[in-house]
């Protein structure tokens, strides 16, 4: 697997002009990357998971993101650079503890500068049962021309310690009646493609996915996310992120919610909306 996973990430490397900082973050481990079968791993590790001994489910959002764009790149040729439009994801089953996870992801036939993404993620020691379905729809931004005789150096794999979105450096939040507001500090590791100085819009989704998570947990009966949509309205650039959840309706079972994402516009002015979510929060497990 080294061997396939040094020279998928090299190929990352070239057509984003860098490291894909947030990838390594993750500690990702690429089997596969073709346009009707991209494999990867998000192993199991603590910057990774929560609480209880899993990977956190915010993670499924960013894993999912990470799978569609690499099937998106593919279906292009690994000729052109792709950016998230929106991400759609249904939660099937909870993350066994201690689990890695295995993505699965595919794409349809490319649609102008569009493409559609399908994508399955399963614990790694058990492929066949689903834990979550999702889909990316993905856009083409940015043409680029390799030579794959000059392949240029990449350093090593960094290593990272801080976890962005639970850790001590981690997304500060709080609950005022029926809306949550957080403030997630900007880290290097939160980078996606270097070329466009953008952030990784896994690390978005994941954002608004934590968000969404505690807000559910705090409500009379906590409520876990069952399904969400993430709709990327402009690039996230190196900053913090301001992240807004409010409640649409509330119920014993079920809950709507809303949130968005923020930037502070440099300069000052009215804030950049970056990305969108729209979700329903639920009881698991019997009633």
């Amino acid at each position: 697997m080294t061997e396939i996973h040094d020279r998928l990430r090299h190929r990352f490397f070239a057509l984003y002009d860098g490291i894909v900082a947030f990838h390594d973050w993750c500690g990702l481990r690429y089997l596969s990357a073709e346009a009707d079968d991209v494999r990867l791993v998000m192993p199991f590790l603590p910057r990774l998971s929560g609480s209880d001994g899993a990977i956190a489910p915010a993670m499924t959002f960013a894993l999912a993101d990470v799978a569609a764009g690499q099937a998106a790149a593919a279906a292009f040729g690994w000729r052109t650079q792709v950016a998230t439009v929106s991400l759609q994801q249904a939660v099937l089953a909870p993350i066994p503890k201690g689990a890695a996870l295995l993505a699965f992801a595919r794409a349809r036939p490319v649609q102008g500068d569009f493409v559609l993404t399908e994508i399955t993620i399963s614990a790694k020691d058990a492929p066949h049962v689903p834990l979550v379905l999702a889909q990316g729809r993905m856009i083409a931004v940015r043409r680029v021309e390799l030579n794959e005789n000059e392949a240029p150096p990449i350093p090593p794999r960094a290593d990272f310690s801080i976890d962005p979105l639970s850790g001590p450096a981690g997304m500060v939040s709080e609950i005022r009646a029926d809306v949550l507001v957080g403030r997630l500090a900007f880290r290097p590791q939160f980078m996606g493609n270097a070329s466009r100085g953008a952030l990784h819009g896994g690390l978005i989704a994941a954002a608004l996915h934590t968000a969404a998570e505690r807000f559910g947990g705090h409500l009379v009966r906590p409520l876990s996310l069952l399904d969400g949509t993430v709709d990327f309205l402009a690039s996230g650039r190196p900053g913090d992120l301001a992240v807004t959840i409010h409640a649409e309706r509330t119920g014993n079972r079920v809950a709507f919610v809303s949130g968005r994402v923020e930037q502070d516009r440099p300069g000052g002015g009215e804030r950049v909306l970056v990305a969108r979510l729209n979700a329903v929060l639920g009881l698991r497990g019997a009633p």
